[in-house]
């Protein structure tokens, strides 16, 4: 299972016996992670099988590494029954990565983590084992800074006409001010793509309506 590295809760967690910590995907403080995971038995260890290329882990662990070396080298994590250091961390991922470079058929990839490594697997957030398991990415689009066919479909910055403020009971609520300066609900989509009313806010324009929309929703 590949998850990006900046994930968090992570449903799988490889860990040495003694020197040597495998933590592909770790988060520090936010989850207590003795609480979510169980340490496997070497009679359950799966079988290590992924149809991705190897270069994407490569890169997961880089990235991985690159967040480690920002933390103290004394700072600690518990999971399970063990407490690793993000010095012993580096160390495990570094000699991971050395050796799932060599490209090891499955079963010495298994042999290789049942010689040096706990597993710990995911106990989920019910008594069923249910793991929730987000990602993302970072898409790229074509597009111009002036309406031009076929970038038609407007990006907008955010418009001086969108205004925040309290409701009676303390909350947030967005919207607009009509003309006697009362909160009324904002555009909705139709009448923001059909009546132009955020006319001089494009900040560039797509060639996909599907795309400015994802856009827009995700932000």
């Amino acid at each position: 299972m590949r998850i990006h590295p900046e994930n968090r809760c992570r449903p799988l967690f490889i860990f040495p016996r003694f020197f040597f910590c495998l933590l592909l995907y770790l988060i520090l403080g936010s989850c207590t992670l003795q609480e979510h995971v169980i340490e496997q038995p070497q009679s359950e260890f799966p079988i290590y099988l992924d149809d991705a290329p190897a270069q994407t882990l490569l890169t997961a662990i880089d990235h991985q590494l690159d967040y480690l070396r920002t933390l103290p080298q004394q700072s600690s994590v518990r999971i399970g029954n063990h407490l690793f250091s993000s010095a012993e961390l580096v160390e495990s991922l570094l000699f991971f990565k050395s050796s799932f470079a060599l490209n090891p058929e499955p079963l010495a990839l298994g042999q290789l983590i049942r010689n040096h490594f706990h597993v710990f697997e995911a106990a989920g957030r019910n008594e069923d084992g249910d793991v929730l398991v987000t990602g993302y990415y970072e898409p790229l689009f074509a597009g111009s800074l002036t309406r031009t066919p076929p970038f038609v479909y407007p990006l907008y910055q955010i418009p001086a006409s969108l205004v925040t403020g309290d409701t009676a009971r303390g909350r947030k609520e967005v919207g607009r001010l009509d003309d006697r300066g009362r909160m009324i609900p904002y555009w909705n989509r139709r009448e923001i793509e059909t009546l132009e009313v955020l006319k001089g806010n494009e900040l560039v324009y797509l060639q996909d309506p599907l795309d400015a929309y994802l856009l827009h929703v995700q932000g």
